[in-house]
């Protein structure tokens, strides 16, 4: 006799398909579980050892240049009027003539050694006994350190160049460089002033000014005199885009634009122009002095 089977045959289970929001839920959650990659932002810390290694790398370009330096010195003169004895002979009366009067020359390796030895003592100091006056100074967006270095090296660094390029008249050397000076104070009175455009306006105009004239020179030489080293021309060029980086650094922060909102993020970029600005006009000017 044969028992009739009493189980229920198993039904078959058919999964239903996921709705699109269903899908778009799981992929978000799978999304938000992923590791994401961190971009390190700068800090404190990480400035402290931007400064200690810019210090020790200008340092030691400065001991080199004064090692391996040539002694090639550039002369300055003061210009002036004077009395002609022969054409104020000839004519009966006082004729005037221009004149030059030699005053002193300046080594060039030796200018170039100053200015690094200049900011590499301002970063070791940054990241040293000034420290806590350097980071307060930046918790609240300004830092006087980066443009008193600036007015210094700044104005050297325009000296050198226009030595380079042909200016001789002590006058235009301490206009050129004072115009740097008022640059890079005109600059930091922009940050520590909350709103108006005056500031960066004539900061902008003084450093274009002043590098103008060398450009002035240099369009003179091409036109009416023999041509300078190549070194001078990529030395002069290097320094106008240094000066347009400062200053556009400078509008970008002001507006808070993008990642400028950060001050820590415009030190470190100005640590880093800075430097390549100075690297590039002592060998430039190194390899100009050797040609």
């Amino acid at each position: 006799m044969v028992k009739k089977s009493s189980g229920k045959a198993g039904k078959a289970v058919v999964k239903k398909p996921k709705s699109t929001k269903a899908r778009k839920a799981e992929s978000v959650a799978a999304v938000a579980v992923e590791p994401v990659a961190v971009v390190e932002k700068p800090s404190f810390a990480g400035l402290q050892k931007w400064n200690l290694v810019l210090a020790g790398v200008l340092a030691a370009q400065a001991v080199a240049l004064l090692v391996f330096g040539t002694s090639k010195s550039y002369p300055v003169f003061a210009g002036f009027l004077a009395r002609d004895p022969l054409q104020s002979a000839a004519r009966g009366e006082t004729v005037l003539t221009f004149a030059i009067h030699h005053l002193f020359d300046i080594n060039l390796a030796y200018l170039l050694a100053t200015i690094l030895a200049i900011a590499a003592a301002a970063h070791l100091l940054a990241a040293t006994a000034q420290r806590p006056k350097y980071e307060a100074g930046l918790e609240v967006g300004v830092s006087r350190r980066r443009w008193l270095t600036y007015a210094l090296t700044g104005a050297l660094g325009w000296t050198a160049v226009a030595l380079l390029v042909g200016v001789q008249d002590v006058a235009l050397l301490l206009g050129g460089a004072s115009l740097l000076v008022v640059g890079a104070l005109g600059a930091y009175a922009c940050e520590r002033q909350t709103g108006g455009k005056l500031p960066i306006v004539v900061a902008s105009v003084a450093a274009g000014v002043a590098w103008l004239l060398c450009g002035l020179y240099v369009l003179a030489g091409l036109l009416y005199g023999s041509a300078l080293s190549v070194y001078v021309y990529i030395a002069f060029g290097v320094s106008m885009l240094a000066t347009g980086a400062i200053a556009a650094g400078l509008w970008l922060s002001k507006r808070q634009t993008s990642r400028w909102a950060s001050y820590l993020f415009a030190e470190q970029t100005y640590l880093v122009i800075s430097a390549v600005w100075l690297t590039a006009l002592a060998w430039l000017g190194f390899a100009a002095m050797a040609v």
